[in-house]
């Protein structure tokens, strides 16, 4: 699954960096932002409370963000369903 999802970034989104590891490069939140800035799913003023860095308090706030912006489109997760993708 993850091979599919990695060639589907790869030739759909603008990523600032080459893709190595999906669970890594994804881990803080940062890239799911970019993604959804690109698609026109997040506003220029949440991406830009969106920090890639590696360490735990910024996940945790780059997925509060993300929570918010994927509340907005539909998507209803709660901080807890995202425990195994964050930092």
């Amino acid at each position: 699954m993850s091979r599919l999802a990695k060639d589907w970034i790869e030739r759909n989104v603008t990523l600032p960096r080459k893709i190595a590891s999906l669970e890594r490069e994804f881990s803080n939140g940062y890239l799911f932002a970019v993604i959804l800035r690109q698609y026109g799913l997040m506003t220029e003023e949440d991406a830009d409370l969106i920090l890639d860095r590696n360490d735990p308090i910024s996940s945790s706030n780059n997925f509060s963000v993300l929570l918010k912006t994927l509340k907005k489109i539909g998507i209803n997760l709660k901080k807890a369903n995202i425990a195994n993708v964050s930092y």
